[in-house]
């Protein structure tokens, strides 16, 4: 079977852009997290449209950096949070092993809604501060030691990060954070999976028959 082609043509005049541009946010990842001791930031929040691979893309990135000893290990947690809840999962990955930080991932959660929540992400990423305080996260009162936050984390976001819309608690924390913007959209996000079942289809590593594949092309041609 000849070469399978999904994309139309303006589809594939995109694709390198597309290609690039995903690249590109893999390298900003993995560099944040290799140089997070000469960054002034331990914080990545990473904002996009929904749909964009923003959590894939960080999930594999992190698999790989573990599999290769740049980190320890990573937690990610999605939807809701509370401060006792994030108390336990700052405590959980605050510590380095064999000098490897745990990456916590908070994955479109809605800490930023809760004050309190917001109170303790601004202590586990505020490396602003010189001494004793630098990274201590307290809950609820400063009558106990705290423990210092040694890890790193990484904030996926859909909502749209407009200062002139944050509240003064969320800017804080915004000030504190190393921000990137994913500019892929929806349309592109169609191209790259378009292109990957291209070539998955083309070099037929598992051995489908051809009215397999073309059952998968008229599938992707009519309902996809």
């Amino acid at each position: 079977m000849d070469k399978i082609e999904l994309l139309k043509e303006e589809e594939r005049l995109l694709l390198p852009l597309v290609l690039q541009r995903r690249i590109a946010f893999q390298k900003i990842l993995e560099n944040s997290l290799k140089n997070a001791k000469n960054t002034f930031s331990n914080c990545l929040m990473i904002q996009g449209q929904a749909g964009t691979g923003k959590t894939t893309t960080v999930i594999n990135c992190l698999s790989d950096l573990k599999n290769r000893k740049i980190i320890h290990d990573y937690v990610r947690i999605a939807g809701h949070v509370t401060p006792q809840s994030l108390y336990t999962l700052f405590a959980d990955t605050a510590r380095l092993h064999n000098g490897l930080p745990t990456v916590l991932v908070l994955d479109d959660c809605d800490f930023m809604m809760d004050q309190g929540c917001l109170e303790l992400a601004k202590a586990a990423f505020d490396t602003r501060s010189k001494g004793e305080q630098n990274r201590r996260v307290y809950y609820q009162s400063r009558k106990d030691s705290g423990f210092k936050y040694e890890g790193y984390g990484i904030i996926i976001t859909n909502n749209d990060i407009s200062p002139d819309r944050m509240t003064v608690h969320q800017q804080a924390l915004l000030d504190r954070v190393n921000l990137m913007c994913i500019d892929l959209k929806k349309e592109d996000m169609f191209i790259y999976n378009a292109h990957l079942i291209e070539d998955y289809l083309s070099e037929n590593e598992d051995g489908l028959s051809e009215e397999e594949i073309q059952n998968i092309v008229d599938l992707f041609n009519t309902d996809i």
